[in-house]
């Protein structure tokens, strides 16, 4: 798409565990933007290839009284926002 920003980033053997940990715990938040990383998975693929169709996020609603903080006000909530993939419930 233009205006799309293509960044491709290479990660020497001895991070590796950082890199999963990058991969694994985002998407990311930097400067207002949100960072989602996708491992390559061969030499051969080429970057319009790669789906971006979902990212996760985490939702956290303030000030809601206790009584509407149900998994059913959640699931209304989903329908709107796309899959709900766990409720945790106020502690």
């Amino acid at each position: 798409m233009e205006g799309d920003l293509e960044i491709k980033l290479e990660f020497d053997k001895e991070i590796k565990r950082s890199m999963e940990e990058a991969l694994e715990n985002g998407p990311w938040v930097v400067m207002g933007f949100c960072l989602s990383l996708k491992k390559w998975s061969s030499t051969d693929q080429v970057l319009k290839d790669i789906e971006f169709r979902k990212v996760p996020i985490w939702i956290q609603i303030h000030n809601l009284p206790l009584e509407m903080l149900t998994k059913h006000n959640a699931e209304k909530m989903r329908r709107v926002i796309g899959v709900l993939t766990e409720v945790v419930p106020p502690s």
